[in-house]
């Protein structure tokens, strides 16, 4: 279905899971989940059913007009890609791509136009943000150690603002709702978890999790510098899910190799012993 965002006069897809920025930050995060499904070389599912959701999900992030990760997720698949440019088909990106610029291109540029126009306070989009992280910085230095107190955003960015509305950037979203030791807490997390993806060999040696995990780490460093993500009840608990699923499977893989590591000894020792009997 579709619905209008504040001060905004066009329609953008919505569904139960969010509305604009929101949905279109599920559709990023579903479609990371997809990827590492159709990568994933003897998972039983039907490739070409697959093919048709992901594909059904990259129309519905263009239909829900969220710039800021039509950037951040292109941003975060060719980073991603230049790690495995040798083991990637990089054939499917470019029909991707093009495929998406033949039929969309006049919305996304339409999209991006809208950038000029004027709406709350006589400012477009990027300039309320800004001004969101103005005022933001200014109010920090009050209560830099402990912050406001988490989930106060809206009230305290009221005394700012007529309309009650949060920052628009989650760090700074954080710095001012939990302090310092808060968000220090959270960009260590984060940064920890970019560089197991980015640098553990491990991690990096099992192409179905790790590419899939780097752009979901990229993207969500990158989003959260322009989106409210943290407090949201679907989006943040599936970039987690994302985060431990990985993992799991990367230790499930390396079971499995134990496994049958242990199980070729066994039948080597076992011929052994059986030649020797005989001799």
């Amino acid at each position: 279905s579709g619905g209008k965002a504040i001060d905004d006069d066009m329609n953008r897809v919505r569904s139960t899971l969010g509305f604009a920025n929101a949905y279109g930050i599920y559709l990023a995060l579903s479609l990371i989940a997809a990827i590492m499904l159709l990568l994933h070389p003897r998972w039983r599912v039907n490739k070409y059913l697959l093919a048709v959701i992901v594909l059904s999900m990259l129309v519905s992030s263009i239909v829900a007009l969220n710039r800021g990760t039509w950037i951040a997720f292109s941003i975060a698949v060719v980073v991603a890609t230049l790690f495995y440019i040798r083991r990637i088909r990089i054939r499917w990106i470019v029909l991707a791509v093009v495929t998406i610029m033949a039929l969309f291109s006049t919305v996304i540029v339409n999209r991006f136009q809208q950038l000029e126009d004027r709406g709350y306070h006589n400012m477009n989009t990027f300039e309320r943000r800004v001004a969101y992280w103005e005022s933001t910085i200014e109010m920090i230095p009050e209560h830099p150690i402990i912050g406001w107190g988490i989930g106060t955003a809206q009230q305290v960015m009221q005394t700012r603002f007529t309309t009650a509305d949060k920052t628009h950037n989650d760090y700074l979203r954080l710095q001012l709702e939990v302090g310092i030791l808060g968000v220090g807490a959270y960009l260590l997390f984060l940064f920890r978890e970019a560089l197991r993806a980015f640098f553990n060999r491990r991690t990096r040696r099992l192409l179905y999790v790790s590419y899939p995990l780097q752009i979901n780490i990229l993207y969500f460093l990158i989003i959260s510098f322009v989106q409210n993500i943290y407090d949201h009840m679907v989006n943040l608990p599936l970039f987690l899910a994302l985060i431990a699923v990985s993992y799991r499977l990367i230790d499930l893989s390396r079971e499995t190799s134990f496994d049958q590591g242990a199980e070729e000894s066994n039948q080597s020792k076992q011929s052994r012993n059986t030649v020797r009997k005989n001799n």
